[in-house]
């Protein structure tokens, strides 16, 4: 029982001399107040339809020009010419590809951006469908264009659109 004793008081030392070490972290109440809030934001869809080059699922935000370059050349590719808006150092962008789908028709509809501590929030309607539409392989994407952001991760969210 001694022994239980003596482990216990050499585990609380121990933790206790540990919790007082390291550096004192400096507070930033800017950072960790844009950190706790929700910023909506402003955006503009620059480029949607059922019919684009990518056929995985995709959803990225992209801060630099070599992969704006990259998968926009993608969306376009079933499209002759391809082209698509230069690219802006002053702008984010959100490419969101669906996957192959059965049916024609772009069924989603973009209704929120908003900022959330290091997350870019896209929240996306998805509209009921039609009891006529196109049977074809679809490839359905959504581009959008916003300005600069430092989130680090993309959330979608999916709302269901009614009537």
């Amino acid at each position: 029982m001694g022994s239980l004793v003596k482990k216990t008081a050499f585990f609380f030392t121990v933790l206790l001399m540990t919790a007082g070490c390291g550096t004192p972290k400096a507070q930033n109440n800017f950072t960790e107040k844009t950190i706790m809030e929700n910023t909506a934001m402003d955006f503009k869809v620059l480029s949607s339809g059922a019919y684009g080059g990518i056929e995985n699922i995709v959803n990225q935000l992209v801060n630099d020009e070599v992969e704006y370059n990259r998968l926009f050349s993608q969306v376009a590719a079933r499209r002759f010419p391809v082209e698509y808006p230069e690219y802006q150092e002053s702008k984010s962008y959100v490419f969101i590809a669906f996957g192959k789908k059965s049916s024609g028709g772009l069924n989603y509809e973009t209704s929120n951006v908003e900022q959330n501590g290091e997350n870019l929030v896209v929240t996306l309607k998805l509209k009921p469908k039609s009891r006529f539409s196109t049977m074809a392989i679809a490839f359905p994407y959504i581009v959008l264009e916003i300005n600069k952001t430092v989130a680090k991760s993309l959330v979608i969210n999916y709302e269901e659109m009614s009537e």
